[in-house]
């Protein structure tokens, strides 16, 4: 016993030491970080609050004492992918998403350092990280905020909005006059049907409220796999559901059959995968939004096997009359990559 209690003093005591160690660098890293950061604001505040979105600033005038407020940052340097034109699908891909992952490396590498010290110092929380535009989101304090502004690689600090779920409108079924519905014969689908052109070989992917993955109309249709259904909420990781019935709608005018008597969808043959941006309580967060773009890129994490969509929908609003440009970057890798 008496041995056992002379090591456990020794470990204790080498342990303290490491504990100390880590503590005062922690300590410096912080000092350092906040000290820099209070620099900068003095140098130029006029930049800093250029950064620094109109209802970013309108949030922080009235956020209680204490509390965070969920941002996007996005950083100055972005992925040049105009250059990109492989001659192969699977080539663009792979480029596109390793050019996105290399720049987001280089230029986030300090940062995380920074963050680390924050989060001790400031409770700075969910914090994620992108490259399918090269910034981040996180939960953050007015200072936290007012610091990053004043760094010089960032570009812009925006909200973290939360967008509400479009509503699914029912009408009444109609008597059918044909054996397709008749938004399918506006566009005259059935005659590049009898071409051969159903949609066989295509992935078509939607950011919606989810896919009823049992839906007579869509159930044959599901790539299936783990890359083929992202929850970014983690709230139905494992196999696609829709709880309120929009995106399924959608994606059976996509590429849904004719269960139901009549055909449905413009591509029956092609498969579908799906991105759940809405949660449970029907709402969309930007930084979800980003996820489900940025894993649509690559869902399984692998850029060297070409399981990106060929199409993808979004058929739901903002509510902003004027131009957003939240998901312009986003978008440009998307079709960067040949994906419309």
């Amino acid at each position: 016993d008496r041995t056992v209690i002379v090591h456990d003093k020794q470990w204790v005591s080498g342990m303290m030491k490491k504990l100390v160690v880590v503590t005062l660098a922690l300590a410096v890293t912080a000092f350092v970080v906040l000290s820099a950061g209070a620099r900068a604001q003095e140098l130029a505040p006029s930049l800093q609050e250029k950064k620094i979105a109109p209802d970013v600033r309108q949030a922080l005038e009235v956020l209680p004492a204490g509390e965070r407020l969920p941002v996007i940052v996005t950083f100055d340097e972005q992925a040049d992918l105009g250059q990109i034109k492989d001659a192969t699908r699977a080539g663009r891909l792979e480029r596109v998403v390793r050019t996105l992952q290399q720049t987001a490396k280089s230029t986030q590498l300090p940062i995380r350092a920074v963050l680390e010290a924050q989060r001790l110092v400031h409770e700075v929380d969910q914090v994620t990280y992108f490259w399918v535009f090269n910034g981040l989101s996180m939960t953050a304090p007015p200072e936290v905020i007012a610091e990053f502004a004043a760094r010089p690689e960032v570009r812009s600090i925006t909200l973290d909005e939360t967008y509400p779920a479009p509503v699914l409108t029912r009408t009444p079924a109609e008597s059918p006059l044909s054996e397709s519905e008749p938004n399918l014969d506006l566009i005259s689908a059935p005659a590049l049907w009898q071409l051969g052109l159903q949609g066989l070989g295509i992935v078509v992917a939607s950011m919606d409220s989810g896919v009823s993955g049992s839906h007579p109309d869509l159930a044959d249709q599901w790539r299936g796999g783990t890359n083929s259904w992202f929850d970014p909420y983690g709230e139905h990781t494992d196999s696609p559901v829709d709880l309120s019935g929009h995106g399924t709608a959608t994606m059976g005018v996509m590429v849904g059959r004719d269960a139901g008597g009549t055909a449905i969808g413009v591509a029956p043959q092609a498969q579908w995968i799906a991105v759940k941006i809405f949660n449970d309580a029907g709402g969309a967060t930007t930084s979800a939004i980003h996820q489900g773009f940025q894993w649509l890129l690559d869902p399984d994490g692998d850029p060297v096997t070409p399981d990106a969509p060929h199409v993808v929908n979004n058929s739901w609003a903002i509510g902003n009359t004027e131009c957003d440009l939240a998901f312009q970057l986003d978008l440009q890798a998307l079709r960067a990559a040949g994906i419309v």
